[in-house]
């Protein structure tokens, strides 16, 4: 039974890694939006 668990967290752990580069690209890129918007909407004339 316990080996069965074990087994099921490697898979986990696995997808958790294969998943990460993409969460992290994703909030990386969403910073940088987020950032060029704030700038134009700054700059523009209110």
């Amino acid at each position: 039974m316990k080996h069965e668990c074990d087994e099921r967290n490697e898979k986990r752990f696995q997808q958790f890694l294969i998943a990460f580069p993409f969460i992290y690209g994703l909030t990386e890129l969403g910073y940088l939006l987020l950032k060029d918007l704030f700038t134009i909407a700054i700059s523009l004339p209110l």
